[in-house]
C-alpha cells in the first residue's frame, strides 16, 4: 500500500492551529521519551535516508580501528565491519557522480597536501575514468547543479533502501572514514554527523614510524624516497591542515570530539557519550573480542603504553620540531608540551560535555 497514511490525511483535515498543537504535543513526547531512555531526541526522528556518520582525524594512527570496532557493535550502524574499515561507499558514490555538475579538477597536489580533500579512490575502481563530462545542459537551460545534487539524493536514497535489504531490517546510520565531499552533502539536503577523533600528533608521529617498521613497508602519504626530515616536515603541514579543519565545526552540526587518551582512560565511559550521542547502545566488548585478531595493528604492548611514547621513541629535535609547528592546536587540545603544564582540552560547537586502538 502506498501513498498517505489514513492518520496523516485525518491530520492534513485539521486546521493549522490544532496540527501545530499536535506537532507539540508529539515534539514533547518524543523529548520525554529521549530523556527517559538516555538519548540525544534528535536520533529519534528519521528521514527515510541513511544518515552518514563522518569520521574525521587528522592522519591514521589515532584510534580509529578501535571507534570503527564501536560504531560496528551496533546493527543499525551499516558499513563493512571488516578490518581495517577503510571502504567509503559515500565518498566514491560522491566522486562518482562529480562529474555531472562540472569536470573534475586535476590532480595537482600529494593527498596529504590538499586542504579539503583526502582522495583514496582509484578511478579503476569504476571500471573507467570519471574525468569527462556530460552533456551540456546549459544548451538547454538545465542547472547542472540541479542535476548533480538531485544525482546525488537518489543515489543514497537507493543505496540507503539496498542496505536495508542487505541487513533484512531498518537500519539508522552509515559510517566511514571521512575522505571529503561533506559541503555536497550539505547543499543536498542530507543530514549528516561528524565524529572527530583527535590524539597528541606527537604520539601519532611515533606510532606511524613504528607501524611502518613492524610491516616493513611505507604508508600514511609517505611517498617512496622520501627523507626522513622532508616526510616529518611533511607530515606536520598534513596535520595542521586537518586539525584546522577540525577547530572549525560548521553551525549546527551534529558533532562530537573523541581524545585517543580519553578512549584508553575509559573506553566504557567514552562508548557511552558517543551511543548517547547517537541514541544507540554500543557495545565496548566488541575491543577485547577482536584484540586477538588485531594484534598485527598495534605497536606497544599495552594500550597504556601507547600514551604519551612521544616522551621515550622521540628525539628532543623531533619533539622541539612538532611543537613549534603544532604548539596551538597542542593547548588546544589539552596536551602538555614537554616541560609545559596541561590545558582542558576545548569541546567543539555541538560536542557537548566531556563526560562522556591503534597504539
Amino acid at each position: 500500500m502506498t501513498g498517505p497514511s489514513a492518520l496523516s490525511r485525518a491530520g492534513a483535515r485539521l486546521p493549522p492551529r490544532w496540527r501545530a498543537a499536535a506537532r507539540g504535543r508529539v515534539t514533547r513526547l518524543v523529548q520525554t521519551l529521549a530523556e527517559e531512555l538516555d538519548i540525544e531526541p534528535a536520533a529519534q526522528v528519521r528521514s527515510g535516508l541513511l544518515e552518514p556518520i563522518l569520521v574525521r582525524m587528522p592522519s591514521g594512527r589515532v584510534g580509529s580501528t578501535l571507534v570503527m570496532q564501536l560504531l560496528g557493535s551496533s546493527p543499525d550502524i551499516f558499513f563493512d565491519k571488516v578490518y581495517p574499515f577503510e571502504d567509503r561507499c559515500l565518498a566514491n558514490l560522491l566522486y562518482y557522480l562529480s562529474p555531472l555538475r562540472a569536470p573534475l579538477p586535476p590532480r595537482t597536489t600529494w593527498w596529504t597536501e590538499a586542504p579539503d580533500r583526502v582522495v583514496w579512490i582509484d578511478p579503476a575502481e569504476f571500471g573507467f575514468d570519471p574525468q569527462g563530462q556530460p552533456l551540456n545542459y546549459e544548451n538547454l537551460g538545465v542547472d547542472r547543479a540541479d542535476v548533480h545534487l538531485g544525482a546525488v539524493r537518489g543515489v543514497w536514497q537507493a543505496f540507503s533502501a539496498a542496505a536495508e535489504r542487505a541487513s533484512g531490517r531498518p537500519l539508522r546510520y552509515y559510517a566511514e572514514k571521512y575522505s571529503g565531499y561533506a559541503e555536497v552533502l550539505v547543499e543536498a539536503g542530507i543530514p549528516f554527523r561528524v565524529l572527530d577523533i583527535v590524539r597528541d600528533p606527537r604520539d601519532i608521529w611515533a606510532s606511524i614510524q613504528a607501524f611502518d617498521a613492524k610491516r616493513g613497508y611505507y604508508g600514511f602519504g609517505r611517498r617512496e624516497g622520501q627523507s626522513d626530515e622532508d616526510y616529518l616536515r611533511a607530515y606536520a603541514r598534513s596535520i595542521r591542515l586537518r586539525l584546522d579543519e577540525l577547530a572549525a565545526p560548521v553551525p549546527g552540526l551534529p558533532a562530537v570530539l573523541l581524545r585517543y587518551e580519553d578512549l584508553i582512560a575509559d573506553l566504557a565511559g567514552e562508548t557511552h557519550r558517543v551511543g548517547r550521542w547517537l541514541g544507540l547502545p554500543l557495545d565496548p566488548g566488541v575491543v577485547d573480542v577482536n584484540l586477538d585478531s588485531l594484534r598485527h595493528h598495534l605497536t606497544t604492548e599495552t594500550a597504556a603504553d601507547s600514551v604519551g611514547r612521544w616522551r621515550r621513541d622521540l628525539a628532543p629535535a623531533v619533539v622541539d620540531f612538532l611543537e613549534s609547528e603544532l604548539g596551538a592546536h597542542l593547548d588546544r587540545l589539552g596536551y602538555l608540551r614537554a616541560g609545559g603544564t596541561p590545558k582542558e582540552p576545548e569541546q567543539p560547537v555541538g560536542a557537548g560535555p566531556a563526560d562522556g586502538h591503534s597504539r
